[in-house]
């Protein structure tokens, strides 16, 4: 089990057009890896890039007009082969704090 942060167009990420660190590994090392869910995706889900575009594009236009009064501008390339990042946080950053310091 574990946390994957995703950064990149939403419409890559809802098509599953993307792979996690893990996925990227397993396929360029041949070792198979398997993505198991709590909950299968629901019918209907979208798959077609184009559908997907269309999707977000409409759901930032809506938020771009209800922010507007605030001087808000949503503006960005929804590019369903737009290049995208993921990693895996590490326990580091949390552990870091509860070392207790030996320093005076």
């Amino acid at each position: 089990m574990g946390l994957d942060i995703y950064v990149g167009p939403l419409c890559r990420y809802y098509t599953g057009a993307w792979e996690t660190v893990v996925q990227r590994y397993g396929r360029e090392t041949g070792m198979p890896v398997y993505t198991v869910r709590a909950t299968p995706d629901p019918d209907g889900a979208i798959t077609d890039p184009r559908q997907a575009v269309a999707f977000v594009d409409g759901w930032r236009s809506s938020l771009g007009q209800a922010l507007a009064p605030q001087g808000v501008t949503l503006d960005w390339a929804e590019k369903p082969d737009g290049e995208y990042f993921t990693d895996k946080p590490a326990w580091t950053p949390y552990g870091g704090p509860l070392i207790p310091s030996t320093l005076p």
